[in-house]
Formats: structure tokens, sequence, C-alpha cells
């Protein structure tokens, strides 16, 4: 059975309701979901519930509960390890950039910049890049922890819990999404 867009459905794109329920909407993502889930996943492996590479169903589940109490949405835990996806895709592009040729990094900032001249060139043959390179990169950090190989480094190379510091910058907008009961 596939959906007016041609699709049988499922967690990409428009998700089959229940039997004889109409088909829901793709969910729209925000910055603020975004943050929110890359910090209830954080949270979750500096509890130590990660497997190998991969998160477990009942945390998924956590997460998505979470994010329907911050965001009033209904969110499934398909949607969440989708989104999870979007963001180890991510990484995985940030990670290839970090090892580019002229590049330098700036783990204060958390930025990949590359030379004027370079960057004009490297854009150009690779315009998706233009939204990591010379500027700060969107949840750098979570990325790391959550993707990353398990070895933080510079100023991150510390215990999780630390990373958690209330007074950090790093939570200060998303600690009323991930306050657990």
């Amino acid at each position: 059975m596939t959906d007016a867009y041609g699709s049988a459905g499922g967690a990409g794109g428009q998700a089959a309701g229940a039997a004889g329920q109409p088909p829901r909407a793709a969910m729209r993502w925000t910055n603020a979901m975004s943050g929110c889930m890359l910090h209830r996943m954080c949270q979750l492996i500096s509890n130590g519930v990660r497997t190998d590479k991969d998160f477990k169903e009942v945390h998924l589940n956590h997460v998505a509960k979470a994010l329907q109490e911050f965001s009033g949405n209904e969110v499934t835990s398909t949607q969440v390890y989708n989104h999870l996806r979007k963001w180890r895709q991510r990484w995985v592009r940030v990670t290839k950039l970090r090892e580019l040729s002229g590049t330098l990094r700036d783990e204060d900032t958390s930025m990949i910049t590359l030379e004027e001249e370079h960057y004009k060139g490297h854009v150009k043959a690779h315009p998706k890049d233009a939204d990591v390179l010379n500027k700060p990169i969107e949840n750098y950090q979570q990325m790391q922890i959550i993707f990353g190989n398990g070895q933080a480094t510079g100023k991150f190379a510390m215990g999780l819990v630390s990373l958690w510091d209330p007074h950090l910058t790093l939570l200060k907008n998303r600690d009323r999404c991930c306050q657990t009961n």
C-alpha cells in the first residue's frame, strides 16, 4: 500500500497510521528539537547505556517521550532513530572535512576553516560543505560525543559528567527539555 507520494510509508516520510487511519505527515524537526535529542543522547551515553555503536529501542523510546513532552508533537522512536542517522551523516561529513588538506580546526569555536581562496574553490566543487566550513558547526560537541570514536580531544578530553555541568553554555537553553522525571 502506497501513499499519495508513491512511498510505502514508514519513518522516512509519510508514516502509515494504524489500520483505517490516514497517514501522518512527515515530522518537521526544529533546531531546538534536534538539540534536545542530541543532548538526551549524550545524557544516555554519560549513563553508560549505549551499546557498541547504537542505542537500544528502550532508550530511543525514552528520548522520543522527552521530545514529545518538550515539543507537544507526537514523536516515535523510529523518528528519533532516523533523525539520529541524519546527524551521523553530518558527523561523517565533518570528519572528512577535518582531514582535508589545508584545513585548520578550532576546538574552542567548533570550526573547520580554509583560507579564502581554498574555501571558494572547495565550495564551488562541493556546495553542501558551505554550511560546515569557516563557521561554527552546530552541535559539534554533542556529535563528537555520540558519533566520535569515544576519544574526545583537546579541552573536551574530560569525563562526560563534567561536560554536562549545568554552568556550561553547552546546556544553557536545553536544560528544560532534558529534565529527568
